[in-house]
């Protein structure tokens, strides 16, 4: 696992800002647009999760009639690591708008 540097940084938290607004955010016109970007950056592991909660809760054509929109806004971003021989975990936390 690479080192997370200072330079590394602002790429990390790029991604998961990214990543975070195509998954959890919902706009009845993108809706699909925004949810096939997400699925691409998913692991495959986390694709098996995501494909049971797509199922239950955020069917796309449900989004698209009923016109839904939320959106998410960032108050904190930080880059964490648990431990020196761990892999590094980051923070993108986001509140409702």
């Amino acid at each position: 696992m690479p080192r997370i540097t200072l330079r590394r940084g602002p790429e990390i938290l790029y991604f998961a800002r990214t990543f975070v607004k195509r998954y959890a955010e919902y706009n009845a016109y993108t809706v699909s647009r925004d949810m096939a970007e997400a699925w691409n950056l998913m692991s495959a592991r986390f694709q098996s999760a995501a494909k049971r909660s797509l199922i239950e809760f955020r069917d796309p054509r449900r989004i698209e009639e009923a016109k839904l929109y939320a959106a998410l806004e960032f108050k904190e971003e930080k880059i964490e690591r648990e431990n020196p021989g761990a892999c590094s975990r980051f923070a993108c936390l986001g509140a409702p708008r």
